[in-house]
């Protein structure tokens, strides 16, 4: 059932109120008497004509689109052609989670905006009242559409309405949106059924799009650690080769190996040494840039492709993430535990012989040489020896 709660700024009521005002009905008011039986007929055509343009378009629209932020975009845009829509708002659950229920919310406002707070604790209480306050908030993003930002739609000022959608697929309510009004609007019938079936038609995709995307991370990232797994790795530094080969810019590969490992899986359990790996990972991933890109190469070897950034820096990024490490007080299984890592760094060069294998083959031969050297320690891919003389 379709919920409209009214609110109004300047007496102080709560966006977030539970208790909603009416229930969202549909117009049965009559249309307007007229001497011409032609005109009778005439409005309501034309009214549903417009339904069906809306519906047409925003099944269109949002049909196909496989990003979760793109397609709340896309349905924001949709709706403002049948309502006086100001911003949407979705808070996404997944009932199979235990034992809180992990939420995902998607808030039309900018990070900046002062309202952000409202409607986090907003879209906080729709998944409490759907699910029981064991909740446990796991993401947050803005979905603001640029059309919003420049007309400030989102703004929390003077009368208006505020409609609950629930989201629901297949029988299980997953989520919700909420949708601020600019008037405490009643839709006629068929707008109303034309709201309710692009509703269900965006949950399907909603939910077709958290298919995809975990679909993408199974592909993408490696199941144990979080980051990226080998297959994802190599297309990467193909790309970012190609592209340092094109535009010159100084490329760096940094490729790592925790010292020592057999002796945790030997001691601790396997268990352990599955924690270890999780755990350097995330110091890892917290040690470098955004722009930086790590992933499991393979064991315990992890590589960190590190685009325009030269050598120096490089050996400078090895260091700290070396550091980092080994200052790090490890949780894994059978109490606290310390180790470290030897680390090589290479960066490509412009020879026309040049190719990513080298790239890869040079720094792990940087690698041996920081583990040959006493480990604990980055080393630069060994120079290339001299050709010998002809004679």
């Amino acid at each position: 059932m379709l919920e409209l709660k009214t609110f109004n700024d300047n007496a102080g009521t709560e966006l977030f109120e539970t208790g909603y005002g009416r229930i969202f009905q549909a117009d049965s008011r009559p249309c307007p008497a007229s001497d011409m039986s032609r005109m009778k007929i005439r409005a309501p055509l034309l009214r549903r004509n417009n339904t069906l343009n809306f519906l047409v378009d925003f099944l269109s629209d949002v049909g196909g689109c496989l990003d979760l932020d793109e397609l709340l975009k896309k349905a924001a845009s949709g709706f403002r052609n049948i309502l006086p829509l100001r911003s949407l708002h979705a808070v996404l659950w997944d009932k199979n989670e235990k034992p809180a229920q992990a939420l995902s919310l998607r808030i039309g406002v900018a990070e900046s905006s002062p309202e952000r707070a409202i409607w986090r604790n907003t879209l906080l209480e729709q998944a409490k009242t759907a699910l029981g306050n064991d909740v446990l908030l796991a993401e947050e993003r803005c979905v603001q559409t640029r059309a919003a930002q420049k007309n400030g739609w989102h703004c929390l000022s003077g009368e208006g309405s505020l409609l609950s959608l629930p989201l629901i697929d297949s029988g299980e309510h997953f989520g919700q949106i909420l949708l601020l009004l600019d008037s405490d609007r009643v839709l006629d019938r068929e707008q109303a059924q034309a709201l309710d079936a692009a509703v269900r038609h965006l949950a399907l995709n909603i939910r077709n799009a958290e298919r995809f995307t975990a679909l993408l991370k199974y592909a993408n990232y490696d199941a144990l650690t979080g980051v990226h797994n080998r297959r994802h790795f190599d297309k990467r530094l193909e790309e970012e080769f190609s592209r340092f080969k094109r535009y010159g810019n100084p490329l760096s590969l940094l490729m790592a190996d925790i010292d020592h490992f057999k002796d945790i899986n030997d001691t601790r359990g396997h268990q352990a040494g599955d924690a270890v790996l999780r755990e350097v990972a995330d110091v890892m991933t917290n040690s470098i840039r955004a722009t930086d890109y790590c992933a499991r190469y393979g064991g315990e070897e992890f590589a960190i492709i590190l685009p325009c950034t030269s050598t120096r820096k490089a050996v400078s990024l090895a260091e700290r993430i070396r550091n980092n490490i080994a200052g790090h007080a490890f949780t894994a299984a059978n109490g606290p535990l310390r180790l470290t890592v030897s680390l090589g760094v290479c960066g490509a060069n412009q020879d026309a012989d040049a190719s990513k294998e080298t790239l890869l083959s040079d720094a792990d031969a940087a690698l041996y040489a920081a583990k040959s050297g006493g480990r604990n320690r980055t080393a630069l891919t060994p120079s290339p020896r001299p050709k010998p003389a002809r004679r």
